[in-house]
């Protein structure tokens, strides 16, 4: 999953490298080398840390590996409103209550734990 903020590319010489698939330029970090005794040179482990949209960019958006491998990065400030409406907030309590009310699975639970518990009252309201 990749963040909605952008983030400068990490300027690292050795280790950086860019690689455009379908369009989309990524950018994959070389966390680990290991030598090849076969090949007689080393193999580098690489994992994705962000994408670019335009290939020429110094900017990117980060995903969770760019947290791991550099913790002391600036981020931006969090925006803790969603930018999801409420309508799909809702949605999966909607599929649960008619789930409920289908299967009469209130009425069954009534039956088995009582009527006036502390649970009953909650999927009844």
């Amino acid at each position: 999953m990749y963040f909605d903020y952008e983030v400068k590319i990490p300027d690292f010489r050795h280790g950086i490298t860019r690689k455009t698939i379908r369009g989309i330029t990524y950018i994959y970090y070389a966390y680990d080398h290991k030598y090849s005794s076969d090949k007689h040179y080393t193999i580098p482990k690489n994992t994705t840390i962000g994408k670019c949209l335009n290939a020429s960019s110094e900017t990117m958006y980060p995903n969770t590996n760019y947290l791991k491998y550099f913790p002391e990065a600036k981020l931006p400030e969090m925006n803790e409103k969603s930018d999801r409406s409420a309508c799909l907030r809702i949605r999966a309590f909607i599929v649960i209550r008619k789930i409920i009310a289908e299967y009469h699975l209130d009425e069954i639970i009534g039956h088995l734990i009582g009527k006036d518990t502390t649970y009953s009252l909650d999927v009844d309201s």
